[in-house]
């Protein structure tokens, strides 16, 4: 389930003109890590979602 809620996140981010870049990502592993995911695999984890998309 959470890793669904990341996707759908991902989606929206990668949407938003205003957030570009670095901000993605770095706003992805803010909500990866709220979300509960382990702090040494958010990062990974965001980053092949926005690769995903």
């Amino acid at each position: 389930m959470k890793l669904q809620n990341l996707y759908t996140l991902t989606q929206l981010v990668c949407k938003d003109d205003s957030i570009t870049g670095d901000e993605q990502k770095s706003w992805l592993d803010r909500m990866g890590k709220g979300m509960g995911f382990a702090h040494q695999n958010v990062s990974y984890i965001a980053d092949k979602s926005i690769k995903m998309i």
